[in-house]
């Protein structure tokens, strides 16, 4: 059966649209002395006498009975659409809190090396030092620096020099345990958090740490075309924090970036505590393999 609904009941629907879409979609909206037509988002009113029309058949219908079919028709159309809107604000916040978190990793990402940087050192590590602080846990801090990183970009050029900052944080950040974190704490300077560790372990990881810079090689084209490779060494400075200490994550830093300058005046290739207990020394170069 084709409806005809009064004039006189359109008014209360005109502020939805989506209402009008169905109701015109569904149902034949027409008067005796003419139609209320739907273009888009244009209505246009005409006649006055409100009636149904089935197969070709007017039937009057009483006001109570065109009010009622309206209210709820319009009722269920108001929930339906209410529930789509709903779930469709639902997925673009979900999108957008996805997108944000995607952001505040990107800003917390050294753009050169992939590893965090200052920014996630001094916001989001922070909060992590401060639980491990609450719950007595024991941590440490690793402050690494490239031995004549200067003499590097001098001899071999930035782009190199690039390349040597890359390949040390991709292997630092592949013997890194789950749930340790480098970071690049600004040009050839290194930051590394250990967490859930004792003294003894603090010192086998950063003496892991500078054996393995050591042993890397960064390969490269000479300006002749020439396949060539550099090694580094790097100077550590270490501060182990124990359990029932509750020494804030600057000032252990600190600490330990005093030791890694005394590891450089000590000879440089080698893994320094800030309580000047010296772990490893050994000749410390920049190796340039030269292949033809």
């Amino acid at each position: 059966m084709k409806h005809v609904i009064t004039i006189d009941f359109i008014s209360i629907l005109i502020y939805s649209f989506d209402i009008y879409r169905y109701l015109t979609t569904k149902f034949q909206i027409q008067t005796k002395q003419g139609r209320l037509i739907m273009s888009g988002d244009k209505v246009v009113l005409s006649g006055q006498v409100p009636t149904f029309q089935s197969q070709g058949t007017e039937k009057k219908i009483s006001r109570e009975e065109a009010w009622t079919e309206t209210l709820s028709l319009a009722n269920t159309i108001q929930v339906t659409a209410l529930q789509t809107q709903l779930a469709k604000v639902g997925e673009e916040n979900k999108r957008l809190k996805e997108k944000n978190a995607e952001l505040e990793l990107l800003v917390c990402m050294d753009s050169l090396t992939g590893a965090y940087n200052r920014r996630y050192l001094d916001e989001t590590a922070q909060k992590m030092i401060a639980n491990e602080i609450r719950a007595k846990r024991s941590w440490g801090v690793l402050m690494m620096d490239i031995d004549y990183f200067k003499k590097c970009n001098d001899d071999f050029g930035h782009n190199v020099g690039d390349k040597v900052l890359i390949n040390v944080v991709k292997m630092l950040q592949h013997i890194s345990r789950k749930g340790d974190f480098v970071i690049r704490y600004g040009g050839e300077e290194f930051c590394v958090l250990i967490f859930d560790i004792d003294a003894d372990e603090l010192e086998v990881i950063a003496e892991r740490y500078r054996k393995a810079v050591a042993s890397t090689y960064t390969p490269f084209l000479s300006e002749c075309g020439n396949e060539e490779s550099i090694s580094i060494t790097v100077s550590v400075g270490a501060c182990f924090v124990p359990s029932d200490s509750t020494m804030e994550l600057e000032y252990v830093t600190k600490l330990a970036d005093k030791a890694l300058y005394d590891a450089k005046d000590s000879g440089r290739n080698c893994v320094l505590f800030h309580d000047r207990r010296k772990v490893k020394n050994e000749e410390c170069c920049i190796i340039s393999d030269r292949r033809q």
